[in-house]
């Protein structure tokens, strides 16, 4: 009569999406597999945590069950925006992570990219992509820059341009905060360049 010299395993991880190998074949998490008995490699990885190798022993008729907890890799960020009274937060992914006024440092996050938004009333809106390493403390610094108010009735200002010339501001157009459109009236000599001051 035949006697079976097999036992049984299961691997079970978190997080519960890593991946695991047996002597280099592949295996569903959790999931109960059949194996001859003697002993076994075990690697178990994911992207952003620390991998884990061990050996596991089968024994005839038994099975054995083996939990795995990867560690996440982890890093710090320190930030400072000026003014100290703008409004910030840390996203990933679309989500928020943490929001924050001012200086700030937050330790324990997991490794990858993040953006960090700053915004306050009367300056442009910052937005810095940054990267958090193992081990590592990134560094951001933000000055935010003002938004340069432009008069909004111009109707009747007159600019000076180079060669005394006047121009008559007839309207304009401020798509951007950045960008001004004027629509004017100047009569100057064709083909020569002009530097015009508001």
């Amino acid at each position: 009569q035949l006697t079976k010299s097999s036992g049984y395993l299961q691997i079970i991880t978190s997080p519960v999406d890593a991946s695991i190998s047996i002597n280099k074949q592949l295996i569903e998490s959790g999931k109960v597999v059949e194996y001859p008995s003697g002993t076994y490699s075990v690697e178990v990885s994911r992207e952003g945590y620390t991998s884990y190798k061990g050996i596991v022993a089968v024994e005839i008729g038994k099975t054995v069950i083996d939990t795995v907890v990867l560690t996440q890799m982890v890093g710090s960020l320190r930030f400072t925006v000026n003014p100290a009274a703008a409004d910030c937060k840390l996203v990933r992914d679309g989500k928020t992570i943490q929001t924050w006024k001012g200086l700030k440092t937050l330790d324990n996050l997991p490794i990858g990219k993040y953006s960090i938004v700053a915004e306050l009333d009367g300056y442009l809106k910052e937005e810095r992509i940054v990267t958090i390493m193992e081990g590592r403390v990134t560094v951001e610094d933000i000055a935010m820059k003002l938004i340069k108010n432009i008069p909004q009735n111009l109707s009747e200002k007159q600019v000076v341009i180079s060669g005394d010339q006047v121009v008559k501001i007839l309207g304009m157009q401020q798509p951007k905060v950045d960008q001004l459109i004027l629509d004017y009236d100047f009569q100057g000599t064709s083909d020569e360049e002009y530097d015009v001051e508001l």
